[in-house]
């Protein structure tokens, strides 16, 4: 049985999933890729989705990398996220890339090929307001 998402998803995806958060205002995509870190065929495929949308960025505009005890089991963590508002401001899509290895040790690149994709889409007026108060900057419209 087919999933339903928001918006097409990334050639390879598997385990494809959608979640309502909070129906009319909160919804998220998820699946994953087989893909060698540090690449992001899935972030390509979003640009080219919402490149009629404003792109936004956090305070990193590249890949960073954490440790995470935060779950019963801990985690170190390479992730890319990259933001977009739509034209009439109010969606704004978070696109999350992340990888997990075991433990919290540092490494350079994570121990396997299993990239998880997640694309969340609130619905909320003035939604690069509401990025804004994340810390997250948008382009200047057009």
């Amino acid at each position: 049985m087919a999933t339903d998402t928001m918006y097409p998803v990334a050639n390879g995806a598997v385990e494809v999933g959608h979640d309502t958060l909070q129906p009319g205002v909160y919804e998220e995509d998820h699946f994953f890729l087989t893909e060698r870190y540090p690449r992001s065929s899935a972030q390509e495929h979003y640009a080219n989705i919402f490149s009629r949308w404003r792109s936004c960025h956090g305070t990193s505009k590249g890949w960073q990398s954490f440790g995470d005890a935060s779950g019963s089991e801990h985690v170190f963590v390479h992730q890319l996220v990259r933001y977009w508002v739509n034209p009439e401001n109010n969606l704004a899509v978070t696109l999350v890339l992340r990888y997990e290895s075991p433990g919290l040790a540092t490494r350079e690149t994570p121990s396997r090929d299993r990239q998880f994709v997640a694309i969340l889409r609130l619905r909320q007026a003035n939604a690069e307001k509401h990025l804004a108060q994340l810390g997250v900057t948008c382009a200047k419209g057009t």
